[in-house]
């Protein structure tokens, strides 16, 4: 929805993906004339464990997190 700010989302993606270190960046925000009732936040994130090197069931697992973080906190959804 057009009332979630950008920093809304990249709160709970930070949450989300904790304990990690994480870097989030918004890089585009894009409103379609047709879907105008929404708004599309993309965001570059890598992430990094503090003490031990990811696996691939590890960055799944924290995609996951953050997703549902997303979803909870502000409603929002991946797009298709």
């Amino acid at each position: 929805s057009l009332g979630v700010a950008a920093e809304a989302v990249e709160r709970a993606i930070r949450a989300g993906l904790a304990p990690l270190e994480a870097e989030v960046r918004c890089f585009d925000v894009f409103i379609a004339e047709e879907h105008a009732a929404e708004r599309s936040i993309a965001f570059a994130v890598a992430v990094r464990g503090a003490d031990a090197t990811l696996g691939d069931a590890d960055i799944h697992a924290a995609r996951v997190r953050a997703i549902d973080a997303v979803a909870k906190a502000c409603g929002g959804r991946l797009r298709s």
